[in-house]
């Protein structure tokens, strides 16, 4: 495998999602701030009356409540993405974060029945991708592991464990 995770002998191995998946979700949301901003000015040039409008219109995109979502925006998932781990064993797929309290999720490879491997525009941009893990049962999950610099190496890895745990009695147990 690349990227420093452990070769496919070894029992398991964890990974960190990259800190550019907290720019990603940044841009993201400073596109949409931005697009709601300039909805009003849009509006009323389109409405004819432009020029009186323009004024307050502009102040509101300095104001106060255009910062602190960009601010915000910024800084929380950059904090969430540094507690954050991703581990891969034997056993299946868990996400392990801890900021404020503890929080883990885990997905046993008998479980998981789809691998998503995605990328937006801004995700190509800055070289990460997404992988989710989606699980079936009646405590069925998703996993998202945002922020991985190349997926397709883990993608193939959980596709390998899913098949050598696959199996009919596995499909209905504990169901």
């Amino acid at each position: 495998m690349t990227d420093g995770w452990l070769p496919a002998s070894e029992p398991g191995f964890a990974l960190r999602p990259s800190l550019l998946a907290a720019a990603s979700i940044f841009a993201k949301l400073v596109s949409f701030i931005a697009f709601l901003l300039a909805l009003p000015l849009i509006v009323a040039v389109l409405a004819g009356n432009g020029a009186a409008i323009l004024g307050s219109v502009i102040a509101a995109q300095f104001g106060l409540f255009a910062v602190l979502p960009a601010i915000a925006g910024l800084l929380l998932p950059g904090i969430r993405l540094l507690a954050t781990r991703y581990e891969l064993d034997d056993e299946g797929v868990r996400i392990h974060s801890s900021i404020i309290a503890r929080s883990d999720q885990r997905v046993p490879w008998d479980k998981v029945t789809l691998l998503v491997q995605q990328r937006s525009l801004v995700d190509r941009a800055l070289g990460i991708e997404t992988l989710t893990v989606i699980a079936y049962g009646a405590r069925g999950a998703t996993l998202n592991l945002v922020g991985l610099r190349d997926a397709a190496p883990l993608r193939d890895y959980a596709a390998r464990k899913m098949r050598e745990s696959a199996s009919v009695a596995g499909l209905f147990a504990n169901d």
